[in-house]
């Protein structure tokens, strides 16, 4: 049986990068470039959506939102994707979210409720009118 060796292998393309990148200029402009396109994939993905209103969603949220200990008066606003279907995110206004634990409390029901990731909920304190 051949006996196989272990090998390392860099492509021409990972060698001419580490050259490319020695000039600290061009560190600089592959940093840029590499902060433009995150930039632009988190631009993408917030301006899909609109608040759209389901029948009574955001009032009951705000009513079980307000139920939770620590928790005082709540405003609910719900964004969806443009035809409806898909909760973009979720914006909680309430008196008591200056306490983490109530935050924390909050981002995880609202997310639960919906079945979103708690990164699209936001929880902030505040009076709800």
């Amino acid at each position: 049986m051949p006996r196989v060796e272990n090998v390392r292998c860099r492509s021409v393309l990972d060698k001419s990068f580490f050259r490319y990148l020695k000039d600290k200029r061009n560190v600089a402009l592959v940093s840029i470039a590499l902060a433009l396109g995150l930039l632009l994939i988190a631009v993408g993905s917030v301006g899909d959506g609109e608040p759209v209103a389901e029948e009574g969603i955001e009032e009951r949220l705000a009513a079980v939102c307000s139920g939770v200990e620590g928790v005082g008066e709540c405003e609910v606003l719900v964004y969806r994707s443009s035809d409806g279907a898909e909760v973009l995110s979720v914006i909680v206004v309430c008196e008591g979210a200056d306490s983490v634990e109530v935050r924390h409390r909050l981002t995880t029901l609202v997310a639960s409720f919906f079945g979103i990731g708690t990164n699209r909920v936001v929880v902030a304190p505040g009076t709800a009118e």
